[in-house]
Order: C-alpha cells, then sequence, then structure tokens
C-alpha cells in the first residue's frame, strides 16, 4: 500500500489495484493447487473423458487450450505485467487530469 501511495495513487485507487492484485495471486495459487489435485489425480481415462465433453460443449475454448503447453510461471507473469502496466496507466492518466 505504501508503495502505491508513494507513486501518487489515491486511497481509493490504492484499494482497487490491491484488490485486483491480491484476486489474480489468489486465483494463480489456487488454480495451481487445483491442477496438480484434480487432473494429475485422474486417470488418463476420465481427462480422456472430459476433454471430449469440454470440446462438445465449449468448442472455442477447447480449440485453443486442447493443444496449448500450459506454463503457469509464464502466464501468471503475464496477467501481472498487464494489472500493472494497467495500474501505471490510470496513474499517468490521473497525473494528466491534475495537472
Amino acid at each position: 500500500m505504501g508503495v502505491l501511495r508513494l507513486l501518487g495513487f489515491s486511497k481509493k485507487f490504492t484499494h482497487h489495484a490491491l484488490h485486483a492484485i491480491d484476486n489474480h495471486l489468489y486465483r494463480s495459487t489456487l488454480q495451481e493447487l487445483s491442477l496438480k489435485t484434480g487432473m494429475q489425480a485422474a486417470s488418463p481415462e476420465i481427462n480422456a473423458i472430459f476433454l471430449e465433453q469440454m470440446v462438445e460443449k465449449h468448442p472455442n475454448i477447447s480449440h485453443v487450450i486442447v493443444d496449448a503447453v500450459h506454463d503457469h510461471e509464464v502466464e501468471f507473469e503475464f496477467v501481472l505485467d498487464l494489472i500493472l502496466e494497467g495500474l501505471e496507466r490510470v496513474r499517468n492518466k490521473q497525473k494528466t487530469q491534475l495537472d
């Protein structure tokens, strides 16, 4: 909080920024834990059934993720960069409005 305030963010914006960062951290942690205990724990047969049902119900999502290589560290950093760049953009916009 202190760093965001030192960078010129208002109290309200700092509150929103912390929620964005916290939600990303929390979701990423839960997803990582879930994948390790869910899909990895299931048999190949169960995974095949799951993927088959997913392709039928969600063809657009399936088209993208079925062959994707998931690197959770890269994905985590990508989203965190988006959040931080967005925060910087809003901060700069606020500064220009105050000038």
